[in-house]
């Protein structure tokens, strides 16, 4: 079978250029990175007896992709270290995909041929080469059949892709206890924070208040701007907290704390500066949920956490399923998008062909909340 590809080739002297390169350079367009290549070749699956072959439809380009590519050890080592032990180590990108089954082992029964799916983990590399599933950004490859999910044909893929992170939003809401009347900080304006921005709004409606803070103007741009209360673009985010809130703020070993905060704070960003912010943005006996990835060291200051008796959780992933919802997790989100219970109509995908695949890499969001590839020519 043909095969083709976008792969991060972890050869050393390319690593160590492009390694150099992303440290010396932030914010770079990334496919001048020599790791990243495109590369076409044949390969024969072997399908195991449970093992469904995927023609990949569309594949988004998450933050995760890209902390690999920009050698974020807190991914990079775990995606390296997967890889299959064989002398040109390579790591194949890209998890949240919407894919059309075209072949299946022996024994695969609830998956039929033709059926449109998605599922819900990591892939990059099957440490059997003989059987390497390979990633999103591949045109073909592996999975088991328990880890996919049937979902509608008629749902477009440009929403089917927003499944899996919409998933990971419902899992930090799951993890706190929202009540009526609770004052709501999301920071960060990607999908996870307007993932839960919608998802906040079909749960609660208008019994709680929902700030959202953002520094990007395509999130900016693509935000359903009626669903918060408030929105906090590139501006001091004590002074407006402050004005929206209708409070004061005040010193505390010499920092600045708000008076009343939030009571619950949704922090997606990932950022240190905005996790040691976040705590002074609280109220009494309030929650903090980091959603945004940051696996690395971050030096915090924890008088807010004992002064405002403040619960601090994360949450990386979410429950395959919830028992209130009676069906898996990524049922749940189908079935509110394709009923549209939730509207992400706003939420745009930018299209990328794969011979301007180096499109995905660059900066621009072409005005859209995500990018993603498509083997579409």
């Amino acid at each position: 079978m043909k095969i083709t590809t976008i792969r991060f080739n972890t050869n050393l002297i390319r690593t160590i250029f492009s390694l150099i390169y992303t440290k010396l350079f932030k914010n770079v367009n990334l496919f001048f990175l020599p790791n990243l290549e495109k590369k076409k070749f044949e390969h024969k699956f072997h399908l195991k007896k449970n093992d469904v072959l995927i023609k990949t439809l569309l594949c988004g380009y998450c933050g995760t992709d890209k902390k690999i590519i920009t050698f974020d050890m807190s991914v990079f080592s775990s995606a390296f270290l997967d890889s299959p032990k064989h002398k040109s180590k390579m790591i194949y990108l890209g998890h949240e995909i919407v894919g059309q089954v075209v072949a299946k082992g022996r024994n695969v029964k609830k998956i039929k041929l033709n059926d449109k799916v998605i599922f819900d983990s990591v892939i990059r590399n099957s440490k059997d080469e003989k059987n390497n599933v390979f990633g999103g950004f591949t045109n073909y490859f592996v999975k088991n059949e328990n880890q996919l999910e049937v979902i509608n044909k008629k749902l477009p893929n440009d929403k089917a892709i927003l499944i899996e992170p919409l998933a990971c939003s419902l899992a930090a809401i799951k993890k706190t206890l929202i009540k009526k009347n609770d004052k709501i900080l999301i920071i960060g304006g990607g999908i996870i924070g307007q993932g839960i921005m919608h998802l906040l709004r079909h749960f609660y409606g208008n019994k709680i208040k929902i700030v959202i803070a953002t520094n990007s103007k395509d999130h900016l741009s693509v935000m359903n701007k009626s669903l918060p209360n408030n929105i906090i673009y590139k501006k001091n985010i004590f002074i407006e907290s402050k004005k929206i809130l209708k409070t004061n703020y005040k010193s505390i070993l010499n920092n600045k704390i708000i008076s009343n905060g939030y009571d619950i704070i949704f922090e997606c960003s990932g950022s240190d500066e905005m996790i040691n912010k976040a705590m002074r943005l609280t109220s009494k006996n309030s929650e903090i949920l980091l959603a945004g990835m940051n696996m690395n060291y971050v030096k915090i200051d924890p008088t807010p956490i004992w002064h405002r008796n403040i619960k601090i959780k994360a949450s990386m992933d979410y429950k395959y399923k919830y028992s209130e919802f009676k069906k898996t997790t990524l049922k749940y989100i189908h079935d509110l998008i394709y009923e549209n219970k939730i509207n992400i109509n706003n939420l745009k995908i930018k299209k990328i062909g794969i011979n301007e695949w180096h499109k995905l890499f660059n900066k621009k969001n072409y005005g859209s909340i995500k990018k993603a590839i498509t083997f579409k020519d």
